[in-house]
């Protein structure tokens, strides 16, 4: 590489979460409950950090629990709470 010229690595990771919901049987008559999955902004990570906060805090519905998973990305990924709301 010449000098002054910079290296830029690109490095796409991408999670998915899991919300597992109560199942009720409605009432007739009754409006079904929306269920949608807020995993956060999206973010950039720019080196040297090396980490982001996921919130899925502010998804709706009878959610009882979480779960995130990685759908794509280097195998060095790790998240650290996989069953809590908000994740690193």
């Amino acid at each position: 590489m010449k000098p002054g010229m910079c290296s830029s690595i690109y490095i796409v990771l991408v999670v998915a979460i899991i919300l597992s919901v109560s199942c009720r049987k409605m009432e007739q008559g009754s409006v079904p409950q929306l269920i949608t999955a807020h995993a956060g902004i999206d973010q950039t990570i720019i080196m040297p950090t090396d980490s982001a906060v996921l919130d899925g805090s502010t998804s709706t519905g009878p959610i009882k629990s979480f779960h995130w998973i990685t759908i794509s990305g280097p195998v060095s990924s790790i998240i650290l709470y996989t069953d809590s709301s908000k994740t690193l």
